[in-house]
């Protein structure tokens, strides 16, 4: 599974972002960083479909089937070679099914590109409405997520701020977190577009009193689907 190493380092200049920006207004902002948005079961059970066909039509060339000789009622010769192609078939697919589950990119060559974004959008909705990723009591949120298996990063706000900065302003973000993320790393990825956060909503969404909330640990990182 596609994963990242985040050091104490890292944390913290994402944390130390997010206060930044936090200070300039009335909106928490959140980035989070999930392995995978979805379990995908069915793809590393279609991977070790598709090599157990492979090993059996492998056996089947490399192993023809043994002629039956003529005047032998003897049933044993022949016995071996459907079994020869069962174990080839149930090896293939028990490999198949562990290595596509350990190797990302040969898994996600069996999900289908719109199933992918349909479970980060989903995942999406489930982790901004989860009021345990929060760190601040601020009523209005901004959440920045990026869900490593499927390459993909997405921006959600709720209504107020939508309203305030448009959802034209915040898939013009999401595009530039997409772009950044493509050639940087995912922490200055984030920590840039975490600025431009800030720098968006300070413009629609100011404090009147500048300052931060205590952000202990403003990062949320998930290893579940």
């Amino acid at each position: 599974m596609k994963t990242i190493s985040l050091s104490d380092q890292d944390r913290q200049t994402i944390n130390q972002a997010v206060a930044s920006a936090e200070s300039r207004t009335t909106v928490e902002i959140v980035p989070v960083i999930g392995e995978s948005s979805a379990r995908y079961n069915r793809a590393d059970d279609i991977a070790g479909l598709w090599l157990g066909l492979t090993c059996l039509v492998a056996v089947w060339i490399l192993l023809p089937a043994p002629a039956r000789t003529p005047g032998s009622w003897g049933g044993l010769a022949q016995l071996w070679y459907p079994v020869a192609l069962v174990i080839a078939v149930v090896t293939g697919f028990v490999i198949g099914v562990v290595v596509s589950h350990h190797v990302a990119a040969l898994r996600r060559l069996f999900i289908p590109r719109h199933e992918q974004q349909r479970e980060v959008a989903h995942r999406l909705q489930q982790i901004f409405f989860d009021r345990r990723i929060r760190h601040t009591s601020r009523e209005h949120c901004l959440l920045l997520y990026v869900s490593l298996f499927e390459h993909q990063a997405a921006i959600l706000a709720d209504p107020p701020v939508l309203d305030a900065v448009s959802q034209e302003a915040i898939d013009i973000l999401c595009r530039d977190f997409t772009t950044r993320l493509k050639n940087i790393s995912p922490v200055v990825a984030i920590t840039e577009t975490v600025h431009d956060a800030g720098t968006l909503l300070a413009e629609k969404c100011s404090q009147e009193t500048q300052g931060s909330e205590s952000t202990v640990d403003a990062l949320v990182f998930m290893t579940d689907s």
